[in-house]
């Protein structure tokens, strides 16, 4: 019996540490996402063709919705971090 207690802490320990792994990687996204948009405006500018109002603020919907979408997603790997942890 302590051998399967044992297993199954195992398999929740490593089910703790991908999800924080995952977590940790989301946590990078929207400051990826953010330096994309300004090195893509820069790039236009440099370039000679200016941006118009339509194609920046398309640029930052897009940057908002990546960045509220990774937030979303670390959310529901801290519910289920904390909710494995909590069965320990």
């Amino acid at each position: 019996m302590e051998n399967i207690d044992a297993k199954l802490k195992l398999q929740n320990i490593n089910k703790i540490q991908a999800l924080e792994s995952k977590y940790s990687k989301v946590y990078y996204i929207p400051g990826i996402a953010f330096l994309l948009v300004i090195a893509c405006i820069f790039a236009t500018n440099f370039i000679g063709n200016p941006l118009n109002n339509t194609y920046i603020a398309l640029l930052l919907a897009t940057n908002i919705f990546i960045t509220g979408n990774a937030a979303i997603q670390r959310t529901e790997y801290l519910k289920q971090i904390l909710g494995l942890k909590e069965d320990q």
